[in-house]
């Protein structure tokens, strides 16, 4: 890896500005163009070394407060067909299948997040109705744990 891109990851492992061009102000700090900066980030991500570059919203300050982990018993010939489906869902900031575990034959995995449990409960059964799915355990939300982000900072001296 070139030292450049050690800088970009590092650089880029702090919040980007909102705005029309958020790797503008990253690229001056790098002494790069934002063009070079962007270029170098498409041969990181070819190279494997980062999957993507993406947005992570903070659902509570956007108004979703009544969050819920589903987790839903899903024939194993559809599993990836209902997956995608509930992929596609706004609500749904999560879709993940896992291997049923003995006393738990839950496999297919949502996070769901709604403005009111009301709004919650109702996407949930849609949810339900849409997939033919009659078993599902809703695992609400009690507390939220401390997250922290991954950083890169000071990794590579």
């Amino acid at each position: 890896m070139r030292r450049i891109d050690i800088r970009i990851l590092q650089e880029l492992s702090a919040p980007l500005e909102i705005c029309s061009r958020p790797f503008l102000k990253p690229a001056s700090r790098l002494g790069v163009g934002e063009a070079e900066l962007l270029k170098a980030l498409r041969e990181i991500k070819n190279s494997g070394v980062m999957r993507r570059v993406g947005a992570v919203l903070n659902h509570k300050n956007a108004g979703f407060e009544y969050n819920a982990l589903v987790a839903w018993k899903i024939k194993k010939n559809t599993r990836n067909k209902i997956g995608r489906l509930f992929s596609k869902i706004p609500s749904v900031s999560h879709c993940y299948l896992r291997c049923p575990a003995s006393g738990w034959p839950y496999s297919l995995y949502t996070m769901v997040h709604a403005k009111s449990s009301k709004e919650r409960e109702t996407l949930i059964r849609q949810m339900a109705v849409k997939a033919k799915a009659g078993d599902y355990r809703v695992l609400r939300t009690v507390r939220e744990l401390k997250k922290t982000k991954q950083s890169i900072n000071g990794i590579w001296a």
